[in-house]
């Protein structure tokens, strides 16, 4: 059962009702939002609603040439009825038209050969264009970066954002997890991990840390698994802190300047650490680069 995303949850009962009253064309949904909160579980609960009972789950980085688009489609179509393509965003711009003329009725992919060879008894040469009909399927794609998608592919899909869980929502996640793995702690100790996730997939660490810190230890306190995780009593972890003390000393700084002062690629921080601290209301990100808000000065004169 999925929890929580009530508006992306009214979304998907829309399309449900509308498809079950016409029985036309299946809908085909883009799930975005960032890191950890359950785009790929909320893209097998369309699925499975929309009774796909076998489908495809690949990342993009898998999909490079039309060969493996073709790979994907033509030979496990017949088998399943819905496809998920994580970190769709990487997808070129050729893969991307290839798959949204997919999407369009009746399906086919239509793709030059790489080579002369022979396909349904005739010989083809290279280059020339072959059409193979495919069966109908969902087509969901996932992604954090929802502005590299390409844009008719966005365009042809109904659009889910997710929105950030509350308190009352993490909690219910817990206590479902911990029953999953047949575990128990202290109602006290699960509220307050709770009030320190930043999305689903950390607040499954951090009751994993603290089921194997009471298991090894006979007990668990909230101090032990926030020392595990490196997360100070701001509730930040250790490379969250060396970004904001970098803007306490540079007050304004580029993305480039930052990567090179941590040591760290340009995604990885925008996908695991700025986001965080731009929820938080402690960094700010303007035309000429990064820096503190207000809340993150008052704070980082505590960090120094």
């Amino acid at each position: 059962m999925f929890i929580g995303q009530n508006r992306a949850q009214d979304i998907i009962d829309i399309k449900f009702k509308s498809y079950l009253a016409s029985h036309k064309t299946l809908p085909h949904f883009g799930v975005f939002g960032s890191s950890g909160n359950g785009k790929t579980l909320l893209g097998q609960e369309i699925l499975h609603k929309f009774g796909c009972t076998k489908f495809q789950h690949i990342n993009a980085t898998s999909i490079k040439t039309l060969q493996n688009l073709q790979g994907l489609l033509v030979r496990n179509l017949p088998i399943i009825n819905g496809v998920i393509i994580d970190e769709a965003h990487i997808l070129n711009k050729q893969i991307s038209n290839t798959l949204l003329s997919c999407l369009e009725i009746p399906h086919t992919l239509s793709l030059p050969l790489p080579k002369r060879q022979i396909f349904d008894g005739r010989i083809y040469d290279k280059g020339e264009i072959i059409s193979q009909e495919l069966d109908p399927f969902i087509l969901i794609l996932t992604s954090n970066h929802k502005d590299r998608l390409d844009a008719p592919l966005l365009n042809r899909l109904t659009v889910i954002d997710l929105e950030k869980y509350t308190f009352d929502e993490y909690k219910q996640i817990a206590q479902n997890f911990l029953i999953d793995q047949g575990a128990e702690l202290e109602p006290y100790l699960t509220d307050q991990l709770c009030q320190i996730a930043r999305n689903v997939r950390f607040l499954k660490k951090l009751l994993t840390a603290a089921m194997e810190i009471k298991m090894s230890h006979g007990a668990v306190t909230f101090d032990k698994v926030k020392s595990i995780f490196g997360i100070d009593n701001n509730g930040l972890l250790t490379i969250e802190v060396k970004y904001l003390k970098i803007l306490v000393k540079y007050q304004l700084l580029g993305l480039q300047a930052i990567s090179a002062q941590l040591g760290l690629n340009t995604d990885y921080i925008l996908e695991f650490i700025e986001p965080f601290l731009i929820e938080q209301d402690l960094i700010e990100i303007t035309g000429h680069g990064r820096c503190l808000t207000s809340k993150g000065k008052i704070l980082g004169v505590t960090l120094v």
